[in-house]
């Protein structure tokens, strides 16, 4: 370094530019549901969350019509043996407390996009 004379201006600007240049994604956990809250390096955020729709329940309805021969459902103990089978459905429950999350934070750190779910590997 001492024979370099820019080496002293280098390592000033990269080190100047790791300050200012923050990482845009974060791993954070999540602490709930509803209100969706995520931990984020040690400090909880609950405004300004935004998340991946697939990652949240949805809830529909679903209905087959003009069946023919048998459906044995066995958790239920029953069994369709013709016509129309209706029923509320629940879809994409993803997420639970305690999830680890990876998301994007923006550069103002005042608004966070929740991405996908990760699990140790």
């Amino acid at each position: 370094m001492e024979d370099n004379p820019y080496g002293l201006l280098w390592d000033t600007i990269r080190k100047d530019s790791d300050e200012r240049n923050e990482q845009s994604w974060v791993t954070g956990i999540i602490r709930s549901l509803s209100p969706l809250a995520v931990e984020v390096m040690g400090e909880t955020v609950t405004g300004g969350i935004f998340c991946n729709p697939l990652l949240l329940e949805r809830r529909g309805r679903a209905e087959m019509s003009g069946l023919r021969g048998s459906l044995n459902i066995p958790l239920y103990g029953g069994a369709v043996l013709g016509g129309n089978l209706a029923g509320d459905i629940t879809i994409g429950v993803a997420l639970a407390v305690g999830d680890r999350v990876v998301a994007l934070k923006s550069k103002d750190g005042q608004e966070l996009a929740i991405i996908c779910k990760v699990v140790s590997a």
